[in-house]
């Protein structure tokens, strides 16, 4: 594989008011990704509320093999209350099947595999002048691995909304139950 390197782009014979520079398109592409507007009004409680459907898939391939294959469906969901709060959830499923790389499989002999996991997790978040407390809790699951986790979060910005502070803390609790049966039951925190 040849990466290429892009070509410049030239702007001199364009008027002044047309003119964009590569990097100045790049930050306007990243404005326009989920969840990095919210950051830029990380102190004020939303007015709307907000249904995200998303669908992701992922194929992994060698020539001649179909090797992995992840598909994940998720939702959330955002609700403003009462003007100083807002309730986030979100679910996702993520299935993911296929087979090892060959090098693995002559090794070890396994050669298929699939997992399935759930995800939910719900979030309250009071906003206040100067900043914001946000409380979550979350829990993943598979066959062979549950998460749960709490977290705690808060912002605070200077008066003139220039500085901001941001601080947290998460606690998580974790038991892992491989298909090896390497061990059974261990707790991971």
């Amino acid at each position: 594989m040849q990466l290429m390197k892009p070509e410049p782009i030239d702007t001199a014979d364009q008027p002044a008011t047309k003119r964009r520079s590569p990097g100045g398109a790049i930050f306007m592409a990243a404005l326009a990704l989920p969840g990095l507007v919210g950051v830029a009004h990380a102190d004020s409680a939303p007015d709307r509320g907000r249904i995200d459907l998303s669908y992701l898939d992922y194929r992994d391939w060698q020539p001649g093999l179909d090797r992995i294959n992840v598909h994940s469906p998720s939702f959330r969901v955002l609700a403003p209350i009462a003007g100083v709060w807002a309730l986030e959830s979100s679910v996702v499923s993520d299935s993911i099947s296929g087979a090892t790389p060959h090098y693995h499989a002559a090794i070890s002999g396994a050669s298929t595999m699939s997992d399935h996991r759930k995800a939910e997790d719900v979030a309250l978040t009071r906003y206040f002048s100067r900043g914001s407390a946000r409380a979550g809790i979350t829990h993943s699951g598979e066959d062979d691995y549950q998460s749960r986790a709490f977290s705690l979060e808060g912002t605070l910005s200077t008066e003139d909304k220039n500085t901001a502070a941001n601080f947290g803390i998460g606690v998580s609790s974790d038991v892992i139950n491989p298909v090896n049966l390497i061990v059974k039951g261990a707790k991971k925190h």
